[in-house]
């Protein structure tokens, strides 16, 4: 069932296989399962003893070579494909902190990445592509878009209506509006650029 889950989701935005991580201390149960059963119905002690000479060296071999075939290396981890997506997770823990700071009374937020400011934010963060927020999900829609991106749905966004929307912590005031890029556009379905939205939001320099 889990092998099936990328299937099931229509394949996944991220790198790394995020959605077989919680499978991996799964894995080794089946041959648990096995060696319990020959334990049971077959008699293994000549075996036992000449593999107990053999288990340290196997383990360190099993071990190496796990290691050495793994692309991912913890050391080397600024270099690695998704080091930009640690990256964000940082830099929205950062914002949630800046907020805090700023209001006594934290009023919710929209966001596109939910998973760093949520950490770092006392108020409500809502998830306007729906990976965090369940009646965005559960939108009707078309899901047309950037894979895992297209649930945003602007009925909802005009029911819960954030006070806030994508904040970003930042070292420097940006010379243009840093929001109308067209990344931004494609899973929010053009609202950035809505008559209707311009009149009631407008970018603020904090």
């Amino acid at each position: 069932m889990g092998l099936a889950i990328p299937v099931i989701e229509g394949g996944d935005h991220f790198p790394q296989f995020r959605f077989y991580q919680p499978l991996w201390p799964l894995l080794p149960l089946p041959a648990f399962t096995a060696a319990r059963w020959l334990a049971d119905h077959v008699d293994m002690s000549d075996l036992q003893l000449r593999l107990s000479r053999l288990r340290v060296p196997v383990l360190l071999v099993m071990g190496l070579s796990i290691v050495a075939a793994s692309t991912t290396k913890w050391f080397r981890l600024r270099d690695l494909p998704f080091a930009g997506e640690i990256h964000i997770a940082q830099r929205g823990r950062v914002t949630g902190e800046r907020l805090n700071a700023l209001f006594t009374d934290v009023p919710d937020v929209g966001v596109l990445m939910a998973g760093g400011i949520r950490y770092g934010y006392d108020g409500a963060v809502i998830d306007l592509l729906g990976l965090n927020h369940a009646q965005m999900a559960h939108a009707p829609g078309d899901r047309r878009g950037i894979k895992g991106h297209a649930a945003f749905n602007r009925d909802v966004f005009e029911q819960l209506s954030p006070a806030i929307l994508l904040p970003r912590a930042s070292t420097q005031i940006p010379e243009t509006n840093p929001f109308l890029d067209s990344w931004y556009d494609v899973p929010l379905q053009g609202l950035l650029q809505d008559d209707a939205f311009l009149q009631r939001y407008a970018v603020a320099h904090v």
